[in-house]
Order: C-alpha cells, then structure tokens, then sequence
C-alpha cells in the first residue's frame, strides 16, 4: 500500500543542517509517511549524512542527481518520484513540529481538502517569531487566491498538505537551475486547481533565517525574472472575478517596484515586464488608477528616469 503523505526535501550542500531536519520528519506522530530526498549533486558530506539515515529507516527514499538542477527541477524529481496521497515539502534547513503530519492530514480527511496550511515560526539569532496563516476569504480558489494577494498566506510550498493530484496531474514548469522564488512559481501555477483549502491555526513549521541559503543569493535578472512569471501566472488564476484581478494587477505592481528598488535597473525591469507582456502595468495611467496623484507622480518619476534610491527616500 502506498504511503498517506510522501515528503519531499530538496538538499545541496547542507551538512550542517540536514540531520537536524531530518530528527524532525523520522520522529513524527504519523508513521505512515515516506521521505523523498532529492540530492543536487551536492559537494560536500550532504550525501552521506543522508545515506546514513536511509540506512536506519527504510522509509526514506535517496535520489541523486549527477549534476546540479537546480531547486524546480530537484522539486520535479521529487513530485515524480512521490507515492503518497498527499504530498508535503520541508527545506532541508529547516524543522518541524513532531505532530505537523498527523494534524495536517487529519484536517484534510476530515474537511476533504485539497490543500491544508498552517502557520510558522521565523526563527532567527536569538528570536522566534510565529507567523500565522489564515484563510479568511474562504476555502474556494477565491478565497486562497485573495489570501496570497493580501499576504495572508505566503505561496511556500512548506508549511502546506497538498493532494497528491494536485502536482501530479497539472504542469509544473520544469527549469533549469531555477533557485530564487522558485516555490511560489509552482505554487502559483497549481492554484487554479485548488477545489478546497483550510487552515489550521497553529505554528508548526520552523523557518530558518539562513544566510547561507541558496535562496539568499541575488542574482537581478533571475530575480526579476522570477517576479515577473509569478505575476503573469498569478493574474491568469487572477482572471475568475474582477474585482480579484484589479487586486493581483495592484500586487504585480508593487512586486515589480520591489524589484526595481532591489537591483536599480530600470531597462531590466522594462525589458522584463515586456516581455512577459506586464509593462502596461508600469504605466502612468494605471499607476493613477491605484494610487493619489503624488504617490502616482513620485513613482512613476523614480521609474522613469531610474531613480530607486530617490523614491525609497520617500
């Protein structure tokens, strides 16, 4: 029989980190699970550490990649490989409470949910602060899409119980070394799927702040790159009610600000949005439609004419 939860955790170059995720995954309250570990071609003692575990617990599952993929591909392979009836993730640098399985998969039997979530912890030197996530728009793919536009609930794909058919059954973009955001591009691309989503209102995935993580490292094209697929992808699950897609176009502007102030490079941005066909969202007129005529001058201004560092000042 197939296991009830299959979870799936990326690893490169994490030997300071991975034996302390995994404690936390063989240790859970629900046995019934099956760990996919995907290793990128890591160079340092990752493999072994993880190949020492297997060793002890025959539910854990060891892919190796030849080459390094990167984080989308490495999240394919591991979907691919996947058995469960629901499919959970964890980032190798990070833990889990010990009864996050049992209380995510109960939820999901007993509402017959395609995607439960939970809150976390953002763990960082000398502080744990816990973030909730709450559905309040409701269960629908409305109600899930209006809680990530509103930031109520962060498109990671840890922290979450999805259904197995969810991933299995609709296209994941599969790119190459694909690092940066790369959980909300796949979490985006199977919103429009979501029939029912619940939460529960407890913390019960611990997220580290790592300065050593991969996603950590900015590299401007790719990260905007990212923003601006994100957005295009959002908008289109967007397309199910109006007043939803005003509100996902006000999100892609704000995101594609973000980017500018983050890299102060106006021609990326626009080389960029245009050709994911976003540039009309840079516009003076729709900036105006969203926003006072200083604000909408004072931004438009610091786009236009490249000047990040000045609008940040204001």
């Amino acid at each position: 029989m197939s296991p009830k939860i299959s979870i799936l955790i990326p690893a490169y170059n994490v030997e300071k980190y991975i034996a302390r995720c995994l404690d936390t995954i063989v240790g859970q309250t629900f046995g019934d699970i099956e760990i996919v570990i995907v290793d990128d071609a890591s160079t340092d003692g990752t493999l072994g550490i993880i190949e020492d575990y297997a060793s002890r617990d025959s539910r854990i599952k060891v892919i190796r990649h030849p080459e390094n993929m990167g984080l989308v591909w490495v999240r394919n392979t591991g979907i691919d490989a996947s058995t469960g009836d629901y499919i959970m993730f964890a980032d190798s640098d990070d833990t889990m409470d010990l009864t996050i399985c049992e209380k995510l998969y109960n939820k999901a039997v007993e509402e017959d949910a395609d995607l439960v979530i939970c809150g976390y912890n953002r763990v960082s030197p000398g502080r744990v602060r816990p973030v909730p996530f709450r559905l309040n728009y409701g269960s629908s793919v409305y109600g899930i899409t209006k809680a990530l536009i509103e930031d109520e609930v962060w498109p990671s794909l840890w922290g979450k119980l999805f259904r197995a058919d969810l991933l299995k059954d609709h296209p994941i973009p599969k790119i190459k070394n694909y690092n940066m955001r790369e959980d909300v591009l796949i979490f985006n691309s199977i919103l429009p799927y979501i029939k029912k989503a619940v939460s529960i209102d407890e913390c019960l995935y611990d997220y580290y702040c790592n300065p050593e993580s991969i996603t950590t490292v900015k590299d401007a094209r790719k990260y905007v790159e990212g923003i601006m697929r994100e957005s295009s992808i959002l908008l289109k699950s967007s397309k199910i009610d109006d007043g939803l897609f005003y509100d996902a176009e006000s999100r892609a502007i704000k995101q594609m600000y973000s980017a500018l102030y983050q890299c102060g490079d106006r021609r990326l941005i626009v080389e960029l949005a245009r050709s994911y066909g976003l540039d009309y969202l840079l516009s003076f007129r729709s900036l105006r439609k969203r926003l006072s005529l200083r604000k909408t001058i004072v931004r438009w201004l610091a786009y236009r004419f490249d000047l990040a560092s000045w609008y940040i000042r204001r």
